[in-house]
């Protein structure tokens, strides 16, 4: 596992990157404005939502055993 697993948000809060060494990663539209991410390595997995707010791309982590940082 890489240290340097990380969100990205931009100067406003907003999604800029996603960057996460990984197996396999899913994703997973679940609402027309929301979809559920996770990423995989081996046994452990960072899973989280990104979604649309006041015309802004957002991300909330829901678990993070790979210990992504969001920065």
């Amino acid at each position: 596992m890489k240290d340097n697993n990380e969100i990205r948000l931009d100067d406003y809060g907003g999604l800029d990157d996603i960057v996460i060494d990984c197996d396999s990663f899913h994703l997973e539209r679940m609402d027309n404005d929301e979809w559920w991410c996770g990423a995989y390595q081996k046994d452990k997995r960072t899973s989280f939502i990104i979604y649309i707010e006041k015309n802004k791309i957002k991300v909330k982590v829901q678990d993070n055993q790979l210990k992504t940082k969001i920065k």
